[in-house]
């Protein structure tokens, strides 16, 4: 399997990248929306998961989103943040909700190694922790 993390803290990129090299994931990481997008678009790289921070430097991660998913339209996300979703902007939360809604799962931080196999998990096996709060 292989991720792209977008992320632009150091120390948590490389949790991410650690945990997921360990369970075997073959994973690229960029800083910004921008060189995400420029790695997206090479349709010779394989990419089954998107790590994608709430607030890039450059951008908005579920604008990222939209723009990956019109680009790569099988690709997963598990959108991060330190921010509870009840705090987020509403145009995050409807840029969000405009994906497939088996096709994204959210991630609070902190988390643990554990925390974040199982939302990659659940996530691959389709089943959104946002979809299901939403249908709650």
């Amino acid at each position: 399997m292989t991720a792209l993390i977008i992320e632009d803290e150091p120390l948590v990129l490389a949790v991410f990248q650690r945990v997921l090299q360990k369970a075997s994931w073959t994973v690229h990481a960029s800083e910004t929306a921008e060189a995400a997008l420029r790695y997206c678009q090479d349709r010779y790289l394989l990419l089954d998961l998107i790590i994608v921070d709430r607030q890039l430097p450059d951008e908005s991660g579920s604008i990222v989103a939209l723009k990956i998913k019109a680009i790569r339209p099988d690709v997963h996300f598990l959108f991060t943040s330190g921010t509870r979703i009840e705090w987020w902007a509403i145009t995050d939360l409807r840029n969000v909700e405009a994906l497939p809604k088996d096709s994204y799962n959210f991630l609070q931080k902190p988390f643990t190694a554990q925390k974040l196999m199982d939302s990659v998990e659940g996530l691959l096996n389709r089943k959104s922790v946002l979809a299901m709060a939403a249908a709650g």
